[in-house]
């Protein structure tokens, strides 16, 4: 669960960071849409270096 707000405070801050550089508007539901991605890439990384360091 923790790694869930992370990844929803990590993408805010990102999509916020490109909205400063490049004036980009974003609705919420690609911020949603965005973080989830983030969440599912982020989780088969881990499964990865876990299985990795088992062997």
């Amino acid at each position: 669960m923790k790694k869930v707000i992370i990844s929803i405070i990590g993408s805010a801050i990102l999509i916020e960071f490109l909205h400063l550089i490049y004036g980009i508007k974003i609705s919420p539901f690609f911020v949603l849409l965005f973080s989830l991605i983030i969440f599912i890439f982020w989780n088969i990384l881990n499964n990865y270096n876990n299985r990795s360091k088992k062997s």
